[in-house]
């Protein structure tokens, strides 16, 4: 399985804002089983894949993609990657196979 830390980041603010009844202890020990989780491989967004996504912004002015989104496009994109394990629509708007 492969994540990004921009989408750690989205998940730790969805649950932070949400009060989705987690506590921070749970959410810190919640972030930190992904993060030791040795099936889980987190790709730091760089410079370049932050360039990349922001580009692919520019291009699709159609779309209400949001930049966490087009990075995690570029990421796939160049692990080959297809699908995609979300609840997200813009997955499947940018050609990947959305897994339920």
């Amino acid at each position: 399985m492969v994540t990004t830390d921009d989408v750690l980041g989205e998940l730790v603010a969805l649950l932070t804002t949400a009060s989705r009844g987690t506590s921070r202890l749970q959410l810190v020990q919640f972030i930190n089983q992904i993060r030791n989780d040795p099936l889980v491989q987190i790709i730091h967004v760089d410079d370049q894949v932050w360039g990349e996504g922001w580009a692919m912004l520019e291009r699709m002015t159609d779309k209400t993609w949001s930049l966490v989104d087009a990075t995690s496009f570029v990421v796939m994109r160049h692990l080959g990657i297809t699908e995609a394990f979300t609840s997200d629509h813009h997955f499947t708007q940018a050609g990947f196979l959305q897994v339920p």
